[in-house]
């Protein structure tokens, strides 16, 4: 299957309109950006209403539909809305209505199927280009996109695509892997309570996102918390802290049992320091244990405000470095 008629079997399955193809790779081509296992194509679409971006994917994938056709977490991605159907074939399609908070006006909605044997389709359309909305809404709405992003003509792009060795097998056949046992949520941040210097307030746990909002005085912040259990990635991960070039306002400090600290602080990227809208504080032990505690004024994962924090630097440094994490 070549690449021009990929965008001919989109183009059949997009409303009328013009169709220009900005991005088309030929299945199964070992010089695509994404591997043989994936083709890839971004579209511009006109139904008079206004030019739109249409991105599509068909990936011959590892992952099963649970894993592979997921809701964006709003915590950390703005939406307007998901829909998550379960179909009887055990396929999975979201439609997932998305915004960008660095671009206001923008929308990015989302249509995923998810096969049992790995393969997934996604189709992502937006209000105009991806960081200049031209329309208030993308040109599908959600019973089109979910119609065009299941539709069976996808199958032909599949089979001009070699099958992934990695694919899914049936649950029989497949191994579970074994998972070093790492504290719950809730335990994590009983633990991050106790921890907190006098005078602080602890509020609004948010189990699903290991996250404890913290009062001090008139400062309010949020604080995550994420464990490592020990292993070899903890130690991988230990390596390249100690490895990478540090950012202008990270510290790192070696203990003489090998534990490595580091702190930092910085802004909207690892490089930018004014204004500072992160704090952390990370140790990673010998034995691959990692510990971090990652601090940011807002009411959410994506919405960041300058300030001084709850807590500060060394309040993080003395918490992440308190034994109770280790027990």
């Amino acid at each position: 299957m070549t690449a021009e008629e990929v965008v001919q079997l989109v183009t059949g399955l997009l409303p009328p309109g013009s169709v220009e193809s900005k991005i088309a790779e030929t299945p199964g081509s070992s010089k695509a950006s994404r591997g043989e296992h994936q083709n890839f194509g971004v579209l511009e679409f006109d139904d008079g209403k206004g030019v739109s971006v249409i991105v599509y994917s068909v990936d011959r994938g590892t992952q099963r539909p649970d894993e592979a056709a997921r809701c964006s977490d709003p915590f950390t991605t703005p939406q307007d809305s998901c829909e998550r159907t379960v179909r009887e074939d055990g396929s999975v399609v979201v439609i997932d209505k998305r915004r960008d908070s660095n671009f206001p006006g923008q929308r990015q909605w989302q249509g995923t199927w998810a096969l049992p044997d790995g393969t997934v389709v996604r189709v992502t359309e937006y209000n105009g280009q991806p960081a200049t909305p031209a329309r208030e809404e993308p040109p599908l709405d959600a019973g089109q996109l979910a119609s065009m992003v299941t539709s069976p003509a996808w199958a032909r792009v599949v089979a001009a695509m070699p099958p992934n060795p990695d694919a899914p097998k049936p649950p029989k056949e497949e191994e579970q892997p074994k998972q070093a046992a790492t504290p719950s949520p809730a335990e994590l941040l009983a633990t991050l309570t106790r921890l907190l210097p006098p005078g602080t307030a602890p509020s609004g746990a948010d189990e699903q996102h290991a996250t404890l909002t913290v009062t001090a005085g008139e400062r309010t912040s949020k604080v995550s918390v994420l464990v490592e259990p020990a292993g070899e990635q903890g130690r991988k991960n230990r390596k390249g802290a100690e490895e990478g070039l540090p950012t202008p306002l990270e510290v790192r400090e070696k203990l003489p049992d090998g534990t490595l600290v580091v702190t930092n602080r910085f802004g909207n990227g690892k490089t930018a320091t004014d204004p500072v809208l992160h704090w952390t504080a990370q140790v990673y032990y010998p034995d691959g244990r990692n510990v971090q505690l990652y601090e940011w004024n807002g009411e959410n994962g994506y919405d960041f405000r300058p300030g001084e924090p709850a807590l500060s630097v060394d309040q993080l440094k003395a918490a992440v470095l308190a034994p109770d994490w280790r027990k």
